[in-house]
């Protein structure tokens, strides 16, 4: 289950993403299903164990694909949360942020410890 800070930070992307799209009860709902620890993350992203990480080296193409959901859901993604929800290294999470940027999918934000990436 979210922690305090991480409960309002997903609600208000929820509900930032709930506008932007049209759909705010289908973002709220969600939201509660993942504040009430009934989805997990990894659920609430589609991620289907060990299809991420099945193949030495393989996943770049469903991490990738992970990344924009994530995106679509929360407006925005780091390397450390597609790391942890892809159950890869940050350095293999930020290399596939890196080419979603350079492919115009992905536009980062910030710098350092504080970088993110949005919709283009």
């Amino acid at each position: 289950m979210l922690s305090g800070n991480a409960l309002l930070s997903e609600l208000a992307a929820s509900i930032a993403a709930g506008l932007e799209d049209g759909d705010l009860a289908g973002y709220l709902a969600s939201w509660a299903r993942v504040a009430s620890g009934e989805v997990t993350g990894r659920e609430r992203y589609g991620v289907v164990p060990g299809v991420l990480t099945s193949q030495p080296g393989g996943g770049s193409v469903e991490r990738k694909a992970l990344a924009v959901r994530m995106v679509a859901a929360k407006g925005k993604v780091t390397s450390r949360e597609l790391a942890e929800l892809a159950q890869v290294g940050t350095e293999a999470a930020r290399l596939d942020l890196v080419a979603l940027a350079r492919s115009g999918v992905l536009v980062k934000q910030g710098a350092y410890r504080s970088s993110h990436y949005v919709r283009a």
